[in-house]
């Protein structure tokens, strides 16, 4: 499983609890960030700590396209996930 479908499922609110608990979602309604479903990346001091999937995930996440976020099904988020990973 990759850390995009898991993202998928923490987003749909399908992921296991102990991992919705790492991430938390952006939730300032002044902020655009909020309304494209972004989570919110926490900051660190030492660089080992931004491959943590708690800074990773997210950041990669909020990366997105809008509209790849917004896809309800995982199926068809995974092949967006591959077809994006492809281009890159």
């Amino acid at each position: 499983m990759s850390h995009g479908t898991l993202m998928f499922d923490i987003n749909r609110g399908t992921a296991p609890q102990y991992l919705s608990e790492l991430v938390r979602r952006c939730d300032d309604t002044r902020l655009r960030s909020n309304v494209r479903g972004n989570f919110v990346v926490s900051r660190t001091r030492i660089h080992v700590t931004d491959k943590a999937f708690f800074v990773s995930v997210p950041r990669a996440w909020n990366a997105l396209p809008s509209d790849t976020k917004l896809i309800s099904s995982r199926t068809t988020f995974g092949k967006k996930l591959k077809t994006l990973s492809s281009l890159i």
